[in-house]
């Protein structure tokens, strides 16, 4: 139940991420755009192939995020109010 809801999680992260990237570089060259259920669930085909790897994409990068953006700001949030 634990690594369901970790990944559950980190797929929100990830797509969430994917779909504020995909957005601003879609409009910059005029494509078109998925919308954010797409980018957390996979597209809307019938025959979509690769619905697994889709949110294990989602999940490496919401993990990436993750460790490399939002545990540093909330380290540098509890030293600024801790030592304030």
């Amino acid at each position: 139940m634990g690594s369901y809801i970790v990944g559950r999680f980190f797929n929100f992260i990830g797509g969430t991420t994917r779909w504020l990237w995909g957005s601003i570089y879609r409009t910059v060259l005029r494509k078109k755009k998925f919308t954010f259920w797409e980018y957390i669930n996979g597209p809307k085909e019938k025959n979509y192939y690769d619905e697994m790897g889709h949110g294990l994409n989602n999940r490496i990068i919401g993990a990436v995020v993750f460790f490399t953006i939002i545990i540093p700001l909330i380290n540098i949030i509890d030293n600024y109010y801790r030592y304030r």
